[in-house]
């Protein structure tokens, strides 16, 4: 499979430069660097087929073939009305007089946002039935997650495209294998949070197999005397990634469909309405345009305020796993589709008997931006697993988009 990662890496940075060397004067002299040896053979198998007005080769200790060495490159250059020269540079070659094919005489062709570019390929192919489940996994992981490990799950699993593949996967992500990740669309969330969380804790190698398997939230007597083995069997492993790699490939009895999880396993519904809205007084007004929507009315100077009403059913004191709430500002991007645009609140649930609870939400008019948003509530458990996964709106017309 690195073989055809390689291959798609290669093909988003032809198509990025194709049309600049098709276009290329002759005495103009370019450089492409920072990629893989692979790729670079790949490249230049490409670029010669697609782009014959070009001298292509790739940069070696010594000439000859598709190679150039230092000096025989500086030749080159120094040629008067040479054609169009492309250099591809090894990432793991020193060569001498390095200065003499710089950025002042060589323009470089940037790969930096080859896997960016790959990423998006790769999310135009996916299923359609199937892309609002891999964008959960993608937001679970969240922004700061290597693009390179996003798109060598894509490209693993753009091979099959089954439900169980989506899951089959994850261990190209430090996850464990998870077949039965879409058997509950809403509830795939809250798999990859104690999937993560568990294999944090079989990560744990500071710790005995005893203790690391004892803090699993494994339900009792359920799989502990598989995963001890497991880690005893694998003790020379050192690394989350290796872990979940050697339960993909010989392990299928530890594939998280069969984690029996107490949290996983347990019916509670939660539904969290919102009630009201309300300004706070000398903190802004709501006011009905003409459509009947709210709109609130601040100033630069002095932050708007509302206050949320909100209750959940079963009412909030007949629901202890409840440990806290979150509230989004969201907004729309397309029928049906909404994004989050910031965290506006997080609290942990009162220990009031009231039914009816409220929260202060306060906004910055310098930070946000004129336009249509909505309010976002969840409630989550101590695990930071969402227990109302769903809500309607409460606009019948939203909800029915």
């Amino acid at each position: 499979m690195q073989q055809q990662y390689n291959q798609y890496i290669a093909e988003v940075i032809f198509e990025k430069h194709i049309g600049i060397l098709k276009e290329a004067k002759n005495g103009h002299c370019m450089k492409l660097q920072g990629v893989s040896n692979e790729v670079l053979h790949d490249l230049l198998e490409r670029f010669r087929q697609q782009a014959p007005n070009i001298d292509i080769f790739i940069l070696s200790q010594k000439s000859g073939g598709d190679f150039i060495d230092a000096f025989g490159l500086i030749e080159l250059r120094n040629h008067e009305e040479h054609r169009p020269l492309l250099v591809l540079r090894p990432s793991n070659l020193r060569t001498a007089a390095e200065d003499s094919y710089g950025n002042a005489t060589f323009t470089e062709l940037t790969v930096d946002d080859a896997e960016d570019r790959l990423f998006d390929t790769l999310k135009s192919r996916l299923p359609a039935d199937l892309t609002p489940a891999v964008h959960t996994i993608f937001d679970y992981l969240g922004k700061d997650f290597p693009v390179s490990l996003k798109n060598k799950y894509l490209i693993h699993f753009l091979e099959d495209t089954s439900q169980e593949a989506l899951g089959k996967y994850l261990y190209l992500l430090g996850l464990f294998p998870d077949s039965a990740l879409l058997e509950n669309p809403q509830l795939i969330k809250n798999r990859l949070v104690f999937n993560q969380q568990s294999i944090e804790v079989i990560s744990q190698f500071n710790q005995t197999v005893f203790d690391r398997v004892n803090a699993l939230p494994l339900m009792p007597n359920t799989l502990q005397k598989q995963v001890s083995t497991f880690l005893q069997e694998n003790y020379p492993e050192k690394t989350a990634f290796g872990l979940v790699a050697n339960i993909s490939k010989s392990y299928p009895q530890l594939d998280f469909a069969h984690w029996k999880i107490r949290e996983l396993e347990s019916n509670v519904e939660v539904q969290v309405e919102v009630l009201d809205l309300m300004t706070v007084k000398g903190k802004g007004k709501l006011v009905r345009d003409k459509d009947g929507e709210l709109t609130l009315v601040g100033t630069s100077n002095t932050p708007a305020k509302v206050n949320l009403k909100f209750t959940t059913q079963p009412e909030p004191k007949k629901v202890p796993e409840i440990a806290y709430f979150t509230v989004d500002l969201m907004r729309p991007v397309g029928p049906g589709n909404y994004e989050q645009v910031v965290e506006m609140a997080r609290f942990p649930i009162s220990k009031a008997a009231r039914k009816e609870r409220t929260k202060e939400i306060e906004f910055d008019p310098n930070n946000i931006e004129a336009g249509a948003y909505f309010f976002r509530m969840t409630a989550f458990d101590a695990n930071g697993v969402p227990l109302n996964i769903n809500d309607d709106f409460r606009d019948a017309n939203v909800q029915r988009e």
